[in-house]
């Protein structure tokens, strides 16, 4: 999946990168609510960016249907 969010050295702008998912497909549902879990060190560009604005789009490649999924929604740091 691509990660994107902004970054955190002040322009703002865009940034995305792959991530892994830590169980099969990466997703958990719980009712209308999908959750999907990757993992980042603390040290990270990407765990920077995530502290200072949560706001993030993950985009799926779905092999069988030949299109792209994207969530968006809010990072939550889980452990």
């Amino acid at each position: 999946a691509i990660l994107s969010t902004s970054r955190c050295d002040g322009s703002g702008g865009p940034a995305a990168r792959v991530v892994l998912q830590k169980h099969p497909l990466g997703m958990q549902r719980q009712g209308d609510a999908i959750s999907v879990l990757f993992t980042t060190a603390r040290q990270s560009r990407k765990y920077c960016e995530l502290q200072k604005d949560g706001r993030v789009a993950l985009t799926y490649w779905n092999p069988e249907t030949l299109s792209y999924v994207t969530f968006l929604g809010r990072a939550e740091q889980l452990s």
